[in-house]
């Protein structure tokens, strides 16, 4: 059921409606599977994404949650016609000593068309 073309509503099963903003401009996906890279890349580029925000770790329990999806620091990526280039890295502590979050950007690269993605 959709009220307006900015909130739709889901119904489950037990429990109240969800409410989804569609206004919102973010896509949600999972982990990068090796198998995906290119996928994950193409969408980053069609979308015209500027921020890519991963929620989950790369291993928890010894298993593989999402693949990494990013060349090491300096270093290229190239995925057919797409080139992704890793050009900062920063690991924000967080208070227990730990690192918080790691802040990294990217450029990439598409036929000779380039912008950045932090």
């Amino acid at each position: 059921m959709c009220l307006s073309y900015t909130v739709d509503f889901l119904k489950i099963p037990q429990g109240p409606p969800l409410h989804l903003y569609a206004d919102r401009e973010y896509i949600s996906t999972q982990g990068c599977l090796p198998n995906t890279l290119l996928d994950f890349w193409r969408m980053v580029w069609q979308e015209n994404t500027r921020v890519i925000v991963m929620t989950t770790k790369e291993m928890e329990r010894s298993r593989s949650k999402c693949h990494v999806y990013w060349p090491a620091l300096r270093e290229e990526l190239n995925l057919r016609e797409y080139v992704i280039k890793t050009v900062e890295e920063i690991k924000v502590p967080g208070d227990n000593g730990l690192d918080m979050f790691i802040k990294r950007r990217f450029m990439v690269a598409k036929k000779g068309l380039l912008f950045s993605i932090i």
